[in-house]
């Protein structure tokens, strides 16, 4: 089934592994735009220095990095309370299908019992990810989302 999976967070030493799976996952069926490579950078950067509200975690098996995840959490009105956005999740080919994705999620809510809302964004194209969250009592929520870029 599933090896011994630590989750932990992001480190330095961990950024060429972490750039080169973002490098994937934003070619990947996850993401629907392409995306400026620079912002992976700034992403990790924002992830490991401790003073933004981005979290980066490592998803490790064996002393060997099997995926990351970007998390944040903010106030939500519509719930009254805390939520986590899942930002991104990615896990190397070869370590899938083994449940990590399934105990990420369940960590999460571990780790942050005073979240009232989890949340997320999948793609159509994605529907072994469909597939997972629904699987973990996600829902559609069904707002269009409108971005305005800033340099």
């Amino acid at each position: 089934m599933s090896g011994k999976l630590i989750i932990r967070d992001m480190e330095e030493k961990d950024r060429e592994q972490v750039l080169a799976l973002e490098d994937l996952f934003y070619h990947s069926d996850a993401v629907c735009h392409p995306v400026d490579p620079s912002v992976w950078g700034r992403c990790f950067d924002a992830a490991i220095e401790g003073t933004s509200t981005l979290r980066g975690l490592i998803l490790e098996e064996e002393a060997e990095i099997a995926g990351y995840a970007y998390i944040t959490t903010f106030f939500a009105t519509e719930v009254g309370g805390l939520c986590q956005m899942i930002e991104q999740i990615c896990v190397k080919d070869g370590y899938r299908g083994k449940g990590y994705g399934s105990r990420l999620m369940q960590w999460l809510e571990q780790e942050y019992p005073q979240v009232r809302r989890m949340r997320l964004e999948v793609t159509e194209e994605n529907p072994d990810a469909i597939r997972l969250y629904k699987k973990m009592g996600y829902e559609f929520l069904g707002y269009l989302q409108m971005v305005k870029e800033r340099n």
